[in-house]
C-alpha cells in the first residue's frame, strides 16, 4: 500500500464511496496520432491520451473516419424479452436494446404499424363472410387514357375508365349467364335472359368494331352479377344508383324482341306503331360488276327513282368451257378435243369432231365430273343453257345437254336439228321441264347434288362425220314465266313502227329471197275466208296453168260509165259512179281552172288535170259501184266542164 498525503488510495472490492476518499491520479502520454510507444509484445506501455486529455480506447473512433480492416469495436448487447415491455418507467432514463427470443432487434413504427393494420383489415380469406358498419376495403382506381395502352398477353394491366371514370368492360363469351338466346327460362329470373340478348348484341359489335382495336385492347372482362337488384326486369323505375342501369335498361329495351324493340319474332303480327331500323342502299343508277371478293359483305343498290337493283333471273355457272382440263371425249368417235378462240363468253371455247370410230356411236360429245351443286329446287320452266356453233347440219339429228351424278345416271335434254342454224353461233336454251324421257340414264339427276355434266350433238348414223364443233359456257338459269313460246292469246297491241322478229321455231329468220328453211315463218290460208278462198283457187291456177284452165279465167267486162260536172267548187262533189265491177280504166277532161280526181269517193286525192286537157289512166283499181269525185285545182279557180269516163 502506498501512502500520499495521509490517506490511502486503496479499497475493498465493492465499498462504497466516502466524502473526502484519496484516489490515485494515473497520468498518459499525449499523443496527437495513435501510436505504438513500445516495440516489443509483452513490454508495459504507458496510456495514451489525445489532445483533449481523452483516453484512447481500442473501438473508438472519431467521427467519420474511415473505416480500415481490422478495426476493433464494443459489442452492444441488448435484453432479451419474450413479450414486449418497457424496462425503464421514468421518461428520459436511459434504457437498453431489446431482442426477441430468436435474438431479433425489436423495433416499432405506429403510423407503419396502422396502415398495415389497415391493409390487413381488407384481406379476406377465400369464402369469407361480409360483416356490414365493420367489414372493410380498398379503393381501387382505375387508369384513363384518350388513347387506350395495349399490353402483352399476361402482363399485369392497370384498369382501363373512360373520360366519365366508367370502367370499360368487355363480356365474356365463356360467362354461362350468356347463354344462347331463345333458350328456356332459368331458375335465375328474368335477368340472365336480357344478359344474354344483349351479350349477343354486343358480341355482334365487338365484332363489327374489331377484337383488338380501340378501346377493346386494354378493356377488362368482367362477370355480371346475377343477384344485382339493379340489373332487374326491363321496364322497372329508376334506380338510386344513377343513370348506368337507365342506360342498360334502355339498351336492352331497344334490342328487346317487342313493338318498341329492334327485334321482331318471326311470323309476328305487324302494328301500326312499330319500331324499326330503315334499311339505306347505296345510289348508283350505272350498275357496275362488284369489286368486292366472292362471299364477301357489299350493299344494295339503288336506280335514280330509288328502285332497289335487282337480277330478275339467278344463274350458276357450271362449267366455263375456257379450258379442255376434266373434259373427255364419250368415246373414240370424238376426237381432237381442244381450245378454240372462236368463242362467245369467257377466253376460250372448246372444239372437238365427230369421226367414224371403232365405238360405231352416233354421238360427238365431252363430259366432265364438275364440283357439286345444290341447284335447289328448279321449276320446269328453268333453263339450261349453252352457246352452239355448226358448219353444216347434214345428218345431225339434235344437240344435247347431260347432267346427273355421274355417267350412268343423268337426265338428257334435247334440240333437234331442224331447230338449229348452221354457220353461226347460236344460244340453246333446255326447259328443266322439257327433258328428254328416252334420254335419262340410271336413276336420272338429282337436283340438288348435280356432279357431272356432258354435251354434244347426236347424228343419223354412226358413220356421219363432221368436224369443228363448238361449245362454249354450260350455266343454269332461273326462268320467269315469261316465255318467247305463246300459248295464250295475246291480248295486248304493238305500236312500234318496227317489230324485229329474229328467230322462228329457234332458228334464226329468214330474209329477202331464197329457199324456205327452219326460220322462215309460215301462214295459213283461212279455208272459210271466200276471199282468201278465191285467192288460193286463183294461185292454184296460175301454178298449174295450161290451155285448158283459160275458160276458167273470165275477164271483166262491160261498157264505161260517163258523166259531167259543168262547174266545180273547192270540195269535192260526186261526178260519176263506176259499173257494178272492178274497173281499171280511167279517162278525164277540164276546161278552165283544171281539176283534182279521187277514186275513192272524196276520201284520196289521186290524179291532179290541169286546165284544157285529157288524160286516160289505165291499170287503176276501182272498186264495185264507188263514186269517183272531183274539185277545184286551186282554191277559188272553179273548173269548168270536168267530164269522166270509167270501165
Amino acid at each position: 500500500m502506498v501512502m500520499i498525503g495521509g490517506g490511502g488510495s486503496s479499497f475493498a472490492e465493492d465499498l462504497a464511496a466516502a466524502s473526502g476518499d484519496w484516489l490515485i491520479s494515473v497520468g498518459g502520454v499525449r499523443n496527437d496520432v495513435l501510436a505504438a510507444l513500445c516495440d516489443t509484445d509483452g513490454d508495459y506501455g504507458n496510456l495514451q491520451i489525445s489532445a483533449t486529455g481523452a483516453l484512447y480506447t481500442v473501438g473508438a473512433y472519431k467521427d467519420d473516419e474511415v473505416h480500415a480492416s481490422g478495426d476493433y469495436g464494443s459489442l452492444p448487447l441488448a435484453v432479451r424479452t419474450d413479450v414486449r415491455a418497457s424496462l425503464v418507467d421514468t421518461t428520459a432514463d436511459y434504457s437498453p436494446l431489446q431482442v426477441n427470443n430468436a435474438g431479433e432487434l425489436r423495433t416499432r413504427d405506429d403510423d407503419l404499424n396502422t396502415a398495415i393494420g389497415l391493409i390487413g383489415a381488407s384481406v379476406y380469406v377465400d369464402d369469407a363472410d361480409w360483416t356490414d358498419d365493420t367489414s372493410s376495403h380498398m379503393l381501387v382506381g382505375g387508369l384513363y387514357q384518350s388513347v387506350p395502352q395495349s399490353i402483352t398477353d399476361g402482363d399485369v394491366g392497370p384498369l382501363q375508365v373512360n373520360d366519365h371514370g366508367n370502367l370499360i368492360i368487355t363480356i365474356l363469351s365463356d360467362d354461362p349467364h350468356f347463354g344462347a338466346v331463345g333458350t328456356a327460362a332459368d331458375i335465375d329470373g328474368v335477368l340472365h335472359g336480357q344478359q344474354r340478348y344483349l351479350g349477343d348484341r354486343l358480341a355482334a359489335l365487338e365484332t363489327l368494331l374489331g377484337v383488338g382495336t380501340g378501346v377493346m385492347t386494354s378493356a377488362q372482362a368482367v362477370t355480371l352479377a346475377t343477384d344485382d337488384t339493379q340489373f332487374g326486369a326491363v321496364g322497372a323505375g329508376a334506380d338510386p344508383d344513377g343513370n348506368i342501369h337507365g342506360q342498360l335498361r334502355s339498351i336492352a329495351e331497344y334490342l328487346a324482341v317487342s313493338a318498341t324493340g329492334l327485334g321482331k319474332a318471326i311470323d309476328g303480327v305487324v302494328g301500326a306503331t312499330d319500331t324499326g331500323v330503315a334499311l339505306l342502299a347505296l345510289h348508283e343508277s350505272d350498275v357496275a360488276h362488284l369489286t368486292s371478293d366472292e362471299g364477301d359483305y357489299d350493299i344494295l343498290r339503288l336506280s335514280n327513282f330509288g328502285a332497289l337493283q335487282v337480277a330478275p333471273e339467278q344463274h350458276h355457272l357450271l362449267d366455263s368451257m375456257n379450258v379442255v382440263t376434266g373434259w373427255a371425249a364419250l368415246g373414240n368417235d370424238t376426237l381432237n378435243l381442244a381450245t378454240t378462240k372462236k368463242h362467245v363468253l369467257g377466253t376460250d371455247a372448246l372444239e372437238f369432231d365427230k369421226v367414224n370410230g371403232d365405238a360405231n356411236t352416233v354421238f360427238a360429245g365431252i363430259e366432265k365430273t364438275i364440283t357439286t351443286i345444290d341447284l335447289g329446287g328448279p321449276s320446269p320452266h328453268d333453263l339450261i343453257q349453252t352457246a352452239l356453233y355448226l358448219s353444216v347440219l347434214t345428218n345431225v339429228d339434235y344437240a344435247f345437254v347431260r347432267l346427273g351424278t355421274d355417267a350412268s345416271n343423268y337426265n338428257e335434254w334435247r334440240i333437234s336439228g331442224d331447230s338449229l342454224t348452221a354457220g353461226v353461233f347460236e344460244t340453246l336454251l333446255f326447259n328443266i321441264g322439257d327433258a328428254s324421257y328416252d334420254g335419262i340414264a340410271g336413276n336420272g339427276w338429282n337436283p340438288s347434288a348435280v356432279s357431272y355434266a356432258a354435251i354434244g350433238i347426236a347424228f343419223d348414223a354412226e358413220t356421219n362425220t363432221l368436224a369443228g364443233i363448238v361449245f362454249d359456257e354450260i350455266s343454269f338459269h332461273t326462268n320467269q314465266h315469261t316465255s318467247a313460246e305463246l300459248n295464250a292469246e295475246v291480248s295486248s297491241s304493238v305500236s312500234s313502227a318496227n317489230v324485229n322478229l329474229f328467230k322462228v321455231g329457234g332458228s334464226a329468220t329468214d330474209k329477202n329471197s331464197g329457199n324456205k328453211s327452219n326460220g322462215s315463218q309460215r301462214v295459213v290460208l283461212a279455208t272459210d275466208d271466200i276471199n282468201t278462198a278465191a285467192i288460193k283457187a286463183s294461185v292454184e291456177i296460175m301454178d298449174d296453168w295450161d290451155e285448158a284452165d283459160r275458160a276458167k279465167v273470165v275477164p271483166a267486162s262491160g261498157n264505161p260509165a260517163y258523166a259531167a260536172d259543168v262547174a266545180g267548187a273547192d270540195a269535192y262533189a260526186s261526178v260519176v259512179t263506176a259499173p257494178a265491177r272492178i274497173c281499171h280504166y280511167v279517162h278525164a277532161s277540164v276546161g278552165d281552172n283544171g281539176a283534182i280526181i279521187s277514186l275513192d269517193a272524196g276520201s284520196t286525192d289521186h290524179f291532179a288535170l290541169p286546165a284544157n286537157t285529157e288524160r286516160l289512166f289505165p291499170g287503176v283499181i276501182v272498186g264495185s259501184g264507188v263514186a269517183i269525185h272531183g274539185k277545184n285545182l286551186s282554191a277559188g279557180n272553179n273548173y269548168t266542164n270536168l267530164r269522166v269516163s270509167v270501165w
